[in-house]
């Protein structure tokens, strides 16, 4: 395995690095650059990172607890560093290539549902030298539950009673809206009523026993503390479990609701105010008025009938919701409604 020619020129100062590589910052280097990204977004010293690709240059906000700076630097520029191998063999358990003059082979199993990945082996030249083993931490189902609710026009506030810097970094990890760390209960709760008051309906979504007086001032409270939660806090919603992954499916249903009782709404209000009108144009008697009106009612029953067996999923449809077969294997309830 060769390793390609990514040595940074970096000029550090106290939290602060600049790096700049032409080739993964500079024009034509987009995927090298979100690879960079992803890599030193998970060390725990990066406060922030700002891209300019004018300067093919990313500068790094840091602070470290401990450690060697110079150790920090290193790690940097290791997230540089382009590896290419040449590849040997690839099948549904694994992936060989050639390194220097042998072999080495990944092998494992495909992951599903919502257990933990499956470990992977590490084999060189046929024997197994390590063994690599995983653990859901739920980040990136987050972030990828903060997108999907974007995507449907909803923004995310992140709160926290955390330091700043560490919510800011959660943050940037999630891709939310907007955050604030520090915030006591009664820094919610004042939130909390200055979006009602300008008329937006916010949801909290949180631990709804600890924080029932902010939970009290929200549009809609959704808990995530899990079954204890049942009749113990003024949740409106409660989740069985600490993920916020079903919340998407749950925006997709109300949607879904709120669109078929619009519908409904309307194909009521349509036979009835015929019957008005045609009492004062048309001179329609008492028995034709009710005639119309119980016929739009039973179209509305009809429908909300059909919709009982219909098979579309609206969840289906909802941007970066899971499949049929994701949400059975998580456990999800399933609506079929039209």
């Amino acid at each position: 395995m060769t390793e390609g020619a990514a040595h940074p020129s970096a000029r550090a100062s106290p939290g602060t690095l600049i790096v700049t590589d032409d080739r993964v910052f500079g024009p034509g280097g987009e995927a090298l650059t979100r690879r960079f990204v992803q890599r030193v977004l998970w060390f725990d010293e990066v406060r922030s990172l700002a891209l300019d690709p004018s300067r093919a240059s990313a500068t790094l906000t840091y602070r470290l607890v401990k450690g060697d700076p110079a150790f920090f630097m290193i790690c940097v520029a290791d997230a540089l560093i382009v590896r290419r191998a040449d590849l040997r063999e690839i099948d549904a358990e694994g992936v060989g290539v050639d390194y220097r003059g042998h072999v080495v082979r990944l092998r494992g199993r495909p992951a599903g549902g919502a257990e933990a990945p499956p470990p992977l082996s590490v084999e060189l030249d046929g024997v197994e030298v390590a063994e690599i083993r995983f653990r859901r931490n739920g980040r990136l189902k987050a972030a990828a539950t903060v997108r999907s609710l974007q995507s449907g026009g909803l923004r995310v506030f992140l709160t926290s009673e955390g330091a700043e810097d560490a919510t800011a970094r959660l943050a940037l990890r999630l891709g939310v809206d907007q955050h604030c760390g520090g915030m006591r209960l009664d820094d919610k709760i004042r939130l909390l009523r200055a979006l009602r008051e300008i008329g937006v309906a916010a949801v909290f979504v949180g631990d709804c026993v600890a924080g029932a007086a902010a939970a009290r001032e929200a549009h809609l409270a959704v808990a995530l503390a899990g079954g204890d939660a049942l009749g113990n806090g003024p949740s409106d919603v409660v989740l069985l479990g600490p993920s916020i992954v079903p919340l998407p499916v749950l925006y997709a249903l109300a949607r879904d609701h709120k669109r078929r009782i619009e519908r409904a709404r309307h194909t009521v209000m349509a036979p009835n105010l015929l019957c008005v009108a045609g009492a004062f144009s048309f001179g329609l008697t008492g028995l034709a008025a009710v005639f119309i009106s119980n016929f739009g009612t039973s179209m509305v029953y009809n429908n909300t009938m059909r919709s009982l067996g219909t098979t579309r999923d609206p969840v289906a449809e909802w941007p970066g919701a899971p499949s049929i077969r994701e949400r059975r294997a998580r456990g999800y309830a399933m609506g079929t409604v039209s």
